[in-house]
């Protein structure tokens, strides 16, 4: 418990700001809601001054704390929100129908934020009018239903009417669902910043809305949310501002009239693209789509655009692997942990196939400047197919520093040629399994002697790594394994290892 003379020295506008502080969603894991309520009972001031905040407890309409309150908190909880701007966000469910509806249908002029998800099944069945009413506080508005839970064809819109009257001045995120549709016309497009599509539009109406979001930043296509097949007739879409492209898993057809018609930002554009489908033959055989070309064309042209403009990250991870009998090659950056869509921050990420041929990844390595050449960590996990052409990529990752290995990668022995040489400035090895298990750390463990042959080979050539990273792996040696590599790291001049915890005393 606090210290009593501590609490009161602190001025009520300091705490305030703290209590507000404390409603930001920065943190998936934190229960702003919990830390109000323990907040208002540490002492009767700071008790008597959270109750004088309706800003604070207007934020805190969080649906999943809530839905594990008793229903008296509940109903105190909407009591202290007076006429403050409303956050409310989380998983519709019928036990908090009353909630929901009430805020909505009282202060709807009031909505500063309003992120809902869940089955279309678990949503008050109420008319949902209010959303056609003025909305000038509206800042944020998504209505996600995961399509997985129900066929598309039981869907209808919560509200058929004209959204928020034409008048939302403040609305930057939206997020265009079942729940109700959007003219391309609407005057408060010109003011969003991100906007996401999980219901399926039409590419054309698709790009006649982007047509009038001129101050675009992010813009998410997810999985079935793109119809194509007709006559696309429209200009190019200019996007100035935009800084982030997601596309969701999709086919050629769908993904590729974004990837031409969408120019990147000469700043910063960084490209999400998750795996674009391949199509077979009646036997199974992956077809050449005439698209396929088209789609590795574009997606270069993002990645060029991006490596020129803001540079590619220092820490891509490259593999290629086989889905559905197509072999894909994916090339991702760093990202943050436990993301949202609005949140995302992965810097690029392409997911894409490679078709019969390896053409893509030489364009890749015929690009000049190579995007990939100030790259310092590398990350590879798995080759399948393409060996020689994807060797060739590798060395064009020419300022790798450190290199991060899985065991079992099947081509770290191509990894010692007698010609060319890989990575001349690399100086740390770190061996991490990608598969995470222990039998997949054990099998790890069995394999370090073909790291072993990498190390030697540099070791002779006048290439020595200084360090070795075996902390995700030693403890799953046994010591008679133990002790022969220790023999031959032993032996390499000025490499240091680290070891970590070993399951036997040494």
């Amino acid at each position: 418990m606090p210290n009593a003379s501590f609490t009161l020295s602190i001025p009520p506008e300091l705490l305030q700001e703290i209590f507000l502080k404390n409603t930001e969603v920065d943190d998936l894991s934190h229960d702003r809601l919990r830390t109000a309520r323990y907040s208002s009972q540490v002492c009767q001031s700071w008790r008597s001054l959270l109750l004088r905040s309706p800003f604070v407890w207007a934020r805190l309409l969080d649906l999943d704390s809530l839905g594990r309150s008793r229903e008296k908190w509940r109903e105190e909880v909407v009591s202290r929100i007076g006429d403050a701007p409303i956050w409310m966000e989380g998983r519709v469910r019928p036990s908090l129908d009353s909630v929901l509806m009430f805020v909505l249908e009282k202060k709807w002029e009031n909505v500063q934020a309003l992120r809902l998800m869940g089955s279309f099944n678990h949503y008050p069945t109420n008319s949902w009018s209010f959303i056609g009413r003025k909305a000038p506080l509206l800042e944020t508005l998504t209505i996600h239903f995961p399509d997985s839970l129900f066929p598309t064809s039981q869907l209808h819109s919560l509200c058929s009417s004209l959204l928020f009257n034409n008048e939302a001045p403040r609305l930057r995120e939206l997020e265009i669902s079942t729940a109700f549709q959007v003219k391309p016309s609407a005057p408060w497009l010109s003011n969003l910043q991100v906007l996401i599509l999980s219901t399926k539009q039409t590419v054309t109406s698709i790009l006649s809305i982007l047509h009038n979001t001129p101050r675009l930043e992010r813009l998410h296509l997810l999985p079935k949310s793109i119809l194509a097949g007709e006559e696309i007739s429209t200009s190019p879409v200019q996007l100035p501002h935009l800084q982030f492209l997601h596309i969701g898993y999709t086919d050629y057809s769908e993904a590729v009239p974004f990837l031409e018609l969408i120019s990147p930002s000469c700043t910063t554009c960084l490209l999400s693209m998750e795996r674009a489908y391949w199509t077979f033959n009646v036997h199974g055989v992956p077809l050449i789509d005439p698209m396929a070309e088209k789609l590795h064309r574009a997606v270069l042209r993002w990645i060029l655009t991006y490596s020129t403009g803001f540079g590619i990250p220092n820490d891509i991870t490259l593999e290629t692997y086989s889905s559905e009998l197509a072999i894909f090659l994916w090339i991702r950056g760093p990202k943050s942990e436990a993301e949202r869509r609005h949140y995302l921050r992965t810097t690029i990420n392409v997911d894409i196939p490679l078709g019969p041929n390896a053409s893509f990844i030489q364009s890749l390595i015929d690009a000049s400047p190579s995007p990939f050449s100030s790259v310092k960590k590398l990350r590879l996990t798995s080759f399948i197919n393409h060996r020689d052409e994807l060797l060739q990529l590798l060395q064009t990752f020419s300022s790798v520093t450190e290199l991060v290995l899985d065991p079992g990668w099947e081509k770290i022995s191509a990894l010692c040629p007698t010609q060319s040489q890989f990575f001349p400035q690399l100086r740390i090895v770190e061996v991490r399994p990608t598969r995470e298990g222990p039998q997949y750390w054990t099998m790890a463990a069995s394999r370090l002697p073909n790291i072993c042959d990498f190390l030697e080979h540099r070791a002779a050539v006048g290439l020595p790594v200084s360090e070795l990273d075996l902390r995700d792996v030693a403890s799953y040696l046994q010591r008679d394994a133990y002790e022969r590599l220790l023999d031959r790291l032993n032996k390499i001049d000025g490499l240091v290892v680290k070891w970590g915890s070993l399951y036997f005393q040494i």
